[in-house]
C-alpha cells in the first residue's frame, strides 16, 4: 500500500538570477518517526510574531483521524508533536491560524460523513471546541479566516432548504463563539461541493471576499466572486480572464489593499492547463482585473497556495500531474516557473514567507517506505545544538555540486569524520578521515539529494549535495 508522508520544507529566499538557487541551501529534520497514515490540508500552518511556525496534521490511529500539533521555533529547534486533546471524533480538513495575541486557532470538520459540521478550537485551552456551522445539513469544503479584531469568517458548501448546493458565509467572535451569523449566497449555484471549493479572504476593513468555481454557460465552469458591501448586501460577478471552458482550483490572498488570485483550468478539449494570476485593488469595486498567464500548456496543473511577501513579490505553489511541485514567482520582474524537488511526490503544498524573508513549504509526501513528518529548513538558520552552522569549516569547498561520478571535499580544518545521509535519514556513507580533504567515488550511487555531515571532533556542519 502506498504510504503518505507529510513534508514541511523551509527555505530562505535570496535575490538571485536563478529560481533553483533560492532553494540550494535546504536541509531537513524528522519531526516524527512512525508509520501511521497522515493527511494535510491547505492552510495548515501559520507563523506568530516571534517567528515560531505552527502546523497541524491529521493522523490515523486505528481508524480515528486524530489532530496533531507541532512547532518549529524561530531558533530552528523543534517541539515534539502533541495530540490536540478533547476531540473525541475523527476530524477532517483541519486548518490553522495564529491570532495577533498569539493564540493558535484550528478549524476542522467533525462528525459522521453524512452530517459533518464545522468547529473551531484553540490550542492549549481546555473545552474551547465550538461548533460554528450550526446546521443539520453536512458541511463541505470549508475555508476560514480570522480578522485583526478576532472575528472568525468562514465559508463552505451545503444544501439549502430545497436540497440544492449553495455557498454559505458565516462569522462569529472568537472570544465568544455563540450564535454565529450564517447566510446563504443567493446566486451561488453549485452542483459539486468539491469542485466549488470556496476560498475566503478578508480585507483591511474586515470585508469578506469569497471565490469559488461555479457553473457558467451551458457546460462550463468559471471562478465566481462575491463580496459583502457596507450595506450588508452581496455583490456577485464572474471572472472571465481566460478562454478556458473550465476554471477551478483557485487560491486567494489580500495584502496591502490588493486582491491576488490564482486559478487553473483548461479548454475542455485537452487536459493541458492554463494557470492565471490576476489582481485588482480591494476598493476597485467591479474594476477590471489585470491578468497574467503564468503557466500555459502544462499537463494537469492545479493551484495550491499563494503568498505575497513584504516586497510585493508573489510566490505560487502549483501541483502538476497529481504529485509534482511547480513553483512560480515574479521575483525577477517577469513570471518564471520551475519544477523543484522532482524526486518527491508532493501534494497539499502550503506556502508561507515571513517578515524576514524566510519561507516555508508544508506538503504531503507520498513514498513507499513509511510515513513521517519532515521539516526542510535553510542551513543558514541558527542550529541550537551547535551554534551557527557556517562558523565551522568556514572555508569548506564541496565540488562538483551537482555531482555525477565523484565529489571533492576540502577545508583548512582537520575533518575527523564524514557521514552522508539520504533524504530518508538513512546512513549511506561513514568514514573516519583525520585529514583536511577527501574524494568520494559516487559511481554506484543513486541519483538524488544527499546530506554530508562533517565533524571536527567537537562541532559539525551539514551540506547538501545533488547527484545526477
Amino acid at each position: 500500500m502506498n504510504k503518505l508522508y507529510v513534508l514541511a520544507f523551509a527555505f530562505l529566499f535570496f535575490c538571485s538570477t536563478s529560481i533553483e538557487a533560492q532553494w540550494s541551501n535546504a536541509e531537513f529534520h524528522f519531526v516524527t518517526e512512525n508509520n501511521m497514515p497522515k493527511a494535510l490540508s491547505l492552510s495548515a500552518m501559520d507563523q506568530d510574531a516571534n517567528g515560531d511556525l505552527h502546523m497541524i496534521f491529521q493522523q490515523d490511529n486505528q481508524g480515528m483521524q486524530e489532530l496533531w500539533y507541532a512547532q518549529r521555533k524561530a531558533d530552528a529547534s523543534f517541539t515534539e508533536p502533541t495530540l490536540v486533546e478533547g476531540i473525541t471524533e475523527s476530524v477532517y480538513e483541519a486548518k490553522l491560524k495564529v491570532l495577533d495575541n498569539g493564540k493558535v486557532v484550528v478549524s476542522y470538520l467533525k462528525g459522521a460523513e453524512s452530517n459533518q459540521q464545522l468547529y473551531i478550537n484553540t490550542i492549549g485551552e481546555a473545552d474551547s471546541e465550538t461548533m460554528i456551522s450550526g446546521l443539520t445539513q453536512s458541511v463541505h469544503t470549508p475555508d476560514v479566516e480570522i480578522d485583526a479584531n478576532g472575528m472568525v469568517h468562514y465559508t463552505y458548501v451545503t444544501t439549502n432548504e430545497d436540497g440544492d448546493y449553495r455557498v454559505y458565509y458565516g462569522n462569529v467572535n472568537h472570544d465568544n463563539p455563540v450564535n454565529p451569523f450564517i447566510e446563504e449566497l443567493l446566486y451561488s449555484n453549485v452542483d459539486d461541493p468539491q469542485k466549488a471549493n470556496p476560498q475566503i479572504a478578508i480585507s483591511n476593513n474586515n470585508t469578506p471576499h469569497i471565490f469559488y468555481a461555479g457553473p457558467s454557460g451551458i457546460s462550463g465552469f468559471k471562478i465566481q466572486y462575491a463580496y459583502r458591501q457596507n450595506d450588508g448586501l452581496w455583490y456577485y460577478t464572474s471572472i472571465n480572464q481566460t478562454p478556458n471552458q473550465f476554471d477551478e482550483e483557485c487560491v486567494v490572498s489580500i495584502k496591502d489593499g490588493w486582491i491576488h488570485l490564482v486559478y487553473s483550468g483548461n479548454d475542455g478539449i485537452q487536459t493541458n492547463s492554463r494557470v492565471v494570476y490576476i489582481k485588482k485593488p480591494v476598493e476597485g469595486g467591479s474594476s477590471t482585473w489585470s491578468s497574467n498567464v503564468v503557466v500555459a500548456d502544462e499537463s494537469n496543473v492545479k493551484s495550491q497556495s499563494i503568498f505575497v511577501d513584504n516586497n510585493d513579490i508573489v510566490h505560487i505553489s502549483l501541483l502538476k500531474e497529481e504529485d509534482k511541485w511547480l513553483y512560480v514567482t515574479n521575483s525577477e520582474g517577469n513570471w518564471n516557473n520551475s519544477a523543484l524537488l522532482d524526486d518527491y511526490s508532493l501534494k497539499q503544498i502550503n506556502l508561507l514567507i515571513d517578515d524576514q524573508g524566510n519561507g516555508f513549504i508544508l506538503a504531503e509526501h507520498l513514498t513507499g517506505s513509511g510515513e513521517e513528518i519532515v521539516l526542510w529548513g535553510n542551513k543558514d538558520v541558527e542550529d541550537p545544538g551547535t551554534g551557527l552552522n557556517d562558523l565551522f569549516f568556514a572555508d569548506l569547498k564541496l565540488y562538483p555540486n551537482p555531482a555525477s561520478s565523484y565529489v571533492n571535499i576540502e577545508t583548512n580544518q582537520v575533518i575527523q569524520s564524514i557521514q552522508i545521509f539520504d533524504t530518508q535519514s538513512r546512513l549511506i556513507f561513514n568514514q573516519e578521515v583525520h585529514n583536511n580533504q577527501l574524494a568520494i567515488d559516487l559511481t554506484d550511487w543513486s541519483k538524488g539529494i544527499y546530506f554530508v555531515k562533517l565533524n571536527d571532533g567537537i562541532n559539525q556542519r551539514t551540506e547538501k549535495i545533488i547527484i545526477r
